[in-house]
């Protein structure tokens, strides 16, 4: 980090799911994050981001954002939502997970990723890989970049 008058550089990395997981700089004032770029030491991107995340900031800020876990109420798509509490979305989460193993079998509740960042956190490779295995869905064919992924950065 480094600081100047009242503002505040901060490195990262981006959260979306490529195999790059590419550095940024956020700029901050005053405790806001004011600008988001791409970090000129990354040895792929060279200070570049992709079009997913230059309004990353925008995004984050926008008053449609969902920031509590939500039940949807209506039709799908129609925006018809209520905020409930994180033990009752748990809940509602479990209770879905065993109708779907019970009618359908374990495999089918496994996540659609790919092989970035988001993969590593559904556990392909690593820490929710016992999740996994622990409701049954063990047998999985990679999907979405997992392949390009590969030969692109091998």
């Amino acid at each position: 980090m480094n600081r100047g008058q009242g503002t505040l550089r901060v490195r990262g990395a981006c959260p979306l799911d490529c195999p790059d997981t590419c550095s940024w700089v956020v700029t901050v004032e005053d405790g806001r994050a004011v600008t988001l770029e791409g970090d000129a030491e990354h040895p792929f991107t060279r200070g570049v981001l992709c079009t997913k995340v230059n309004g990353y900031l925008a995004y984050a800020r926008s008053p449609d954002r969902l920031l509590y876990p939500m039940r949807r109420l209506g039709p799908k798509g129609h925006g018809e939502l209520e905020r409930i509490s994180w033990d009752d979305a748990l809940d509602e989460i479990a209770e879905r997970f065993t109708g779907v193993i019970r009618e359908f079998g374990p495999e089918a509740i496994w996540p659609y990723l790919g092989s970035g960042s988001t993969g590593l956190i559904h556990g392909v490779y690593s820490a929710g890989r016992r999740f996994w295995n622990a409701l049954g869905a063990s047998q999985h064919l990679m999907t979405i970049c997992t392949i390009a992924g590969g030969v692109g950065t091998g």
